[in-house]
């Protein structure tokens, strides 16, 4: 089924025997250079992508379709939106075969699934990624309208391949008005058998009323289920009250809205490579950050659910917290194991930021997709009497 028709070019819906069609474009070397980590696809994997692409048309609306040259009906590459990963981002994407290189048809296909996806869609927002040295892609995204974002990599945006280096572009909707915001999700999902922090237990989530069970209770077709989920307070993306480091502190049924949700934010990013790990005052120096949620960048959610998230983490030392406490920061949030070394027994971080009633959120994602300001943040868990700690579903709004 056509989608999309430019002056050269129809944008179609795949089918499953559309592989012999592909095959050509997805084994040519030139073509899949910069295709993850460059490895040619089997048969297995691109009827894979195929029906991947028909799930997404079938629950978005919208895929990588496959392109065909309106002059002969020859399918000459794919081009379309699809979700970035397990982001909240939607990417637009491309392949062309060799001989269509160079006449003009990646720019062509673009624009129209540009337009498809902010005039018929409205999508707050497109980004694309592509390889530092894909110069034609990078060349294209420019032509479209597209601006640089940041580099990052595929282990940052939760690609299925490791190590690869990219570069994020993005456009924001240019039809939509100037209040339009888009939510972004900053919590990792809570799964059974998950470890979240190294010596505590993973959650056991199962029924207590199973929808098989509950059809006694219910007229026929009518069914429900009913939940049982044991868990440490200490699991996934999670805020620490005052009373989880202090007996007489504040627990959760005390925190005040006004130091969870609907703050202005700001992110502040570090990068622990080569070792550096501590992040001191230094870190924060020139920043505005009075009044506002503070959330640390580290990249460390890129190893979320590997060996290697509990080992090395980034961590504030005790003059970065003084300096946020004194700065007048309402809440600090990191995408880190610990915002304590757990070399330091005395958690120093814990201890000056809950002892001034800042609330603290630990275990989160997504920060490489905010501004650095300007945007809203909310943290809030349920409301328990007795508890310092819980799962929050934390998000932005930008």
């Amino acid at each position: 089924m056509t989608i999309l028709q430019t002056p050269r070019l129809l944008l179609a819906t795949w089918y499953r025997a559309d592989l012999d069609l592909l095959r050509p474009i997805a084994t040519d070397p030139e073509v899949m250079r910069f295709i993850g980590t460059g490895e040619l696809w089997n048969d297995e994997r691109i009827v894979q992508f195929i029906e991947r692409q028909m799930g997404h048309y079938n629950r978005f609306g919208y895929c990588m379709w496959k392109l065909i040259d309106r002059h002969n009906g020859r399918l000459i590459g794919l081009c379309g939106l699809q979700p970035l990963a397990e982001t909240e981002m939607v990417e637009i994407g491309w392949w062309l075969a060799t001989d269509c290189w160079g006449a003009g048809l990646a720019t062509e296909a673009t624009q129209a699934v540009l337009a498809f996806g902010f005039h018929r869609k409205r999508l707050p927002e497109i980004v694309a990624i592509a390889h530092p040295d894909n110069h034609a892609s990078l060349k294209v995204m420019e032509k479209i309208g597209l601006s640089v974002s940041h580099h990052t990599n595929s282990d940052a945006l939760g690609l299925a391949v490791s190590g690869v280096p990219l570069v994020l572009w993005r456009m924001s909707n240019p039809f939509l008005g100037e209040n339009t915001s888009r939510l972004i999700d900053l919590s990792h999902t809570v799964e059974a058998g998950m470890i979240t922090y190294r010596g505590l237990p993973a959650p056991i989530i199962c029924d207590f009323l199973s929808r098989e069970a509950s059809r006694s209770f219910y007229t026929e077709g009518t069914e429900f289920q009913i939940g049982k989920l044991e868990m440490v307070a200490n699991t996934g993306t999670y805020l620490d009250s005052p009373f989880h480091r202090y007996r007489e502190g504040d627990d959760l049924a005390d925190l005040e809205l006004g130091l969870l949700a609907d703050l202005d934010a700001a992110v502040v990013h570090h990068s622990p490579e080569r070792g550096q790990r501590a992040i001191d005052a230094s870190a924060f120096a020139g920043h505005d950050l009075a009044g506002k949620a503070l959330l640390i960048h580290t990249n460390w959610a890129q190893h979320w659910r590997t060996d290697q998230y509990f080992e090395g983490h980034p961590f504030l030392t005790l003059d970065a917290a003084i300096y946020l406490r004194d700065a007048g920061v309402r809440l600090v949030g990191i995408d880190s194991y610990n915002i304590d070394s757990t070399d330091d027994m005395e958690r120093p971080a814990h201890t000056i930021l809950l002892g001034a009633n800042i609330p603290i959120v630990e275990h989160m994602r997504g920060l490489e997709m905010l501004p650095d300001s300007h945007f809203r943040f909310y943290a809030v868990p349920a409301k328990v009497k007795g508890f310092g700690t819980f799962p929050v579903r934390a998000f932005a709004v930008v």
